[in-house]
């Protein structure tokens, strides 16, 4: 087995030693520093300084040599002297270095039987257990309750919350990961790779603020890390501030123009910021090197749907399908594009296959009352609008204030004006600035005005217009109602003005 370790686990050797191993090492059993044991050790140190020397001299042969005789010295005086704890310690590390922990492992349960309450010990036969786990649950969790233990006792292993939060986010406990993550950095602040998984673990816990503060250290540390720079991005756009998110954005692709993640992020952060124009030709770059990617052509088709280009959406949408059959949105979209160009019959087939996939989602079951309304089956419509308000009434928040407001309309269609009201002033209470629900509410007032003067309730339909226009106070039509009412009302002054208005 060659002793020479990969970089990576250099590197990350380099992190934990500085605490890990005592800077002056002496036996801790009966021998005195000039007995057997303690030869052994220093002739240990002597050839583990060779070794590191030739290695980073790029001389492989002399320093797997040179750790050979380190670990046969280290051996030695551990014999001579059963309870040298440093010399466990020193073999432990080495071991881990040339990651062969099946050989440090039993060595080190030896010295921690000897000495159960010696960190040192705790610490790397820790290490090794977890590194030699490969699934097996028992001694995983060993080695985590010893690794547990050190962080608990000590401060003189750093690194020990570094290799436990690795394991915590490994695992997608992200929690723990960005406890420990933090816990390391407050003894090491400059470890910049452990707080861009600081960073990670928070994004993972939708804790975007904290992981915007984690980035942009990073980023002062590195300002011109490309995969930092995104995740500002990132983190900026799931706050919702897309400004500051293009920036970042934008930054990356300037230092690296073939990043698809920033690519797609800032097609994503001019999208929510509804720059749809701008979104589009980012979605196109984006699906043209990744064809396989669901989210390309889905977006890139709701980013074409949402500027207009309905002809041009279809296409992505439909290979939107083709990638991801069991997602029901590109069929609703789909759907609904056909439904807004006046096309029910070319609509029901793929709003019919979304609710397949989605049998109790409001929007489908309100985009196919849609369909029956335009085809003049209001019985059929007014069922699933029904149906998709009552679903609608389950969710939280404002986003399906839409639904309740399309069912207005189709009662509205179906003479049923006083449950019309109803369902609109509902969509106003949760949406009261939505264009498309103020222009529901806008046909449903002014019908049951109309229908109320009819019936010579003329003040009863003004007061109906009034609540019109105080959603509308600019518009022509209601303007021009009251202007009607109140010239039959004898009010011929208020008429006067308000037809100056209209």
């Amino acid at each position: 087995m060659p002793l020479m370790p990969s970089r990576t686990r250099l590197a990350a050797l380099a992190l934990a030693l500085a605490a890990a191993t005592p800077a002056t090492s002496h036996a801790q059993g009966r021998y005195q520093s000039q007995g057997v044991a303690n030869r052994h050790f220093q002739s240990g140190e002597t050839d583990l300084a060779r070794g590191e020397e030739a290695r980073a001299e790029g001389d492989t042969d002399d320093a797997n040599d040179a750790f050979r005789d380190a670990i046969d010295d280290y051996r030695k005086a551990i014999d001579a002297d059963p309870d040298f704890i440093d010399a466990y310690a020193r073999l432990g590390r080495l071991y881990y270095d040339l990651d062969r922990p099946d050989d440090a492992i039993p060595v080190l349960e030896a010295g921690y039987a000897r000495s159960p309450q010696s960190d040192d010990l705790r610490f790397w036969l820790g290490q090794h257990l977890l590194r030699a786990a490969r699934g097996d649950t028992d001694r995983e969790r060993r080695a985590i309750e010893l690794l547990d233990a050190v962080a608990a006792g000590t401060d003189r292993f750093p690194e020990v919350h570094l290799v436990l939060a690795n394991h915590a986010y490994d695992r997608a406990d992200y929690p723990r990961a960005a406890e420990q993550y933090t816990r390391y950095l407050a003894q090491r602040p400059d470890a910049v790779v452990a707080r861009a998984r600081l960073g990670n673990a928070y994004i993972k816990q939708e804790r975007f603020a904290d992981a915007l503060t984690a980035f942009e250290a990073v980023r002062a540390a590195e300002p011109d890390n490309v995969a930092v720079l995104v995740n500002i991005g990132n983190a900026h756009l799931r706050l919702g501030q897309y400004d500051p998110a293009v920036e970042a954005l934008q930054a990356a692709l300037a230092r690296d123009p073939k990043r698809l993640s920033a690519r797609f992020g800032l097609a994503q952060s001019y999208f929510e910021s509804g720059r749809y124009a701008e979104s589009i030709p980012h979605y196109q770059q984006f699906a043209t090197a990744a064809p396989q990617s669901f989210n390309g052509q889905y977006f890139g088709g709701s980013a074409l749907m949402a500027a207009g280009r309905d002809d041009d959406a279809l296409p992505r949408l439909a290979r939107a399908h083709e990638l991801r059959p069991d997602v029901a949105q590109p069929l609703y979209k789909t759907g609904v594009i056909h439904l807004r160009n006046d096309r029910a019959a070319e609509a029901i087939p793929p709003l019919e296959a979304a609710l397949q996939l989605r049998p109790d989602n409001a929007w489908i079951l309100s985009a196919l009352g849609t369909a029956a309304r335009q085809q003049g089956r209001l019985d059929d419509a007014l069922a699933l609008h029904r149906k998709a308000a009552a679903q609608a009434a389950r969710a939280e928040g404002d986003r399906h204030a839409k639904v309740p407001a399309n069912l207005a309309l189709t009662e509205l269609l179906a003479d049923k004006i006083p449950d019309a009201e109803a369902n609109i002033a509902l969509a106003l209470a949760r949406k009261s600035d939505d264009p498309w629900v103020l222009d529901a509410a806008l046909s449903v007032l002014t019908t049951a005005a109309r229908a109320q003067a009819r019936k010579g309730d003329l003040r009863g339909a003004r007061a109906r217009l009034g609540r019109a226009l105080e959603l509308r106070p600019d518009h022509p039509v209601v303007q021009a109602d009251l202007a009607l009412l109140e010239a039959a009302l004898d009010d011929g002054e208020a008429a006067l003005t308000r037809a100056r208005a209209a």
